[in-house]
């Protein structure tokens, strides 16, 4: 069905005694509805009359109030027969839709309306029965359904108003209701789809909608309230293409190439700027190591019969000439070299420690972001 202007008043005819507006012709159909309002087409003007085959109902667009009386039609005449028709306000753009229940079932369609539409609910503009529960739908101008309707002297809880997916209990096929169905006279069970069935026959019933045993549209069917084909507008901005069908399975996921290689070159850059400050730790301590072994050795004093002697705490390997050649070395320095050294290891350190702070901190940004990244898209 074409869009339609966003501020017409919107009406919608359900032909019923087996109309089939495929076959009935649009022209024809269209003609039929301006005869039963006694309206020409030139003074229609920007009246659209528009068959949706789908659903098998007629939708009329108008923008003139007084031409709003398509919703007094009762009857139309197509061809040489007369079919009888439900006409209504529908909740298009700028309207929409509020249900009330309990709801007496004796008061008609005519009494509900005047005691709803009236200024105790200023945005009511028509109330329909649900069948012949006691649930009652209301159209209200502009997008909010408010939370009590004022019926007659009672207020009455309002709540949102929740279309489900149109399914036929005659031809048992998705698109269209019992009440408008073209094919009255041809019966087909809702549960295993065959014609003309008998009461005593098998049936292995699995609905259309979301492929489960019970018959299609069943109370208990979870798919009843959504669409065909969802698809999420998020995971597309995320580079993810997510696609959810009502029949069934587990969705599918397409991962966008270029954010996956981004992350994967943040990932080795992190993993390089962790292993730079690892290999100037293995420096380091192999220059404290260093630095300790040509350290002083401790001497202890022993009184003997010549004096008082001075001896190296434990033995020394003859062999060891490193270590003595070592030793050397590290007292003929002068003392304020060893202060440089000392001054220098203690830098090397601070530094050190300055760098793994900052790869540590950035390490863990990285890994939230690239966690996030990763999270969105599962």
């Amino acid at each position: 069905m074409p869009d339609l202007p966003e501020d017409h008043r919107r009406i919608v005819i359900r032909p019923r005694d087996g109309l089939d507006l495929r076959k009935a012709g649009h022209c024809k159909v269209a003609e039929a509805v301006m005869a039963a309002v006694k309206i020409t087409y030139d003074a229609a003007g920007e009246d659209v009359v528009c068959p949706n085959v789908t659903q098998n109902i007629v939708v009329i667009s108008t923008p003139l109030e007084e031409h709003a009386n398509y919703v007094r039609i009762k009857q139309i005449k197509v061809g040489e027969k007369v079919y009888t028709v439900n006409a209504y306000y529908s909740a298009g753009d700028g309207y929409c839709k509020g249900v009330i229940r309990n709801v007496d079932r004796e008061i008609t369609e005519k009494e509900l309306n005047t005691m709803i539409v009236h200024s105790g609910n200023p945005t009511a503009m028509q109330a329909k029965r649900i069948k012949d529960t006691g649930s009652v739908v209301i159209v209200f101008e502009g997008y909010e359904v408010p939370n009590h309707v004022k019926v007659g002297g009672v207020l009455l809880k309002c709540y949102l108003y929740r279309r489900q997916v149109d399914v036929c209990y005659i031809c048992a096929k998705v698109g269209h209701r019992a009440n408008v169905c073209p094919t009255p006279e041809k019966k087909t069970c809702r549960g295993c789809g065959v014609e003309n069935p008998t009461d005593s026959h098998e049936c292995k019933a699995k609905c259309k909608l979301c492929g489960k045993g019970h018959p299609t549209g069943d109370r208990t069917c979870k798919q009843r309230y959504q669409t065909l084909f969802i698809q999420t507008t998020w995971a597309q901005k995320a580079g993810c293409v997510k696609t959810q069908q009502v029949s069934g399975g587990s969705p599918t996921w397409q991962p966008g190439s270029e954010e996956l290689k981004q992350m994967r070159e943040e990932n080795s850059l992190l993993k390089e700027m962790v292993m730079t400050p690892k290999e100037e730790i293995g420096t380091l301590r192999k220059a404290l190591e260093a630095t300790s072994k040509s350290a002083p050795v401790a001497m202890e004093t022993s009184a003997g019969p010549v004096g008082r002697k001075r001896k190296a705490v434990g033995d020394v390997a003859v062999s060891d000439k490193d270590g003595f050649e070592s030793f050397r070395e590290t007292m003929e320095k002068s003392p304020s070299e060893i202060t440089n050294i000392l001054q220098q290891l203690r830098v090397d350190v601070r530094e050190f420690k300055s760098i793994a702070l900052i790869t540590s901190m950035a390490g863990a940004d990285g890994n939230a972001k690239f966690g996030s990244e990763n999270g969105g898209a599962k």
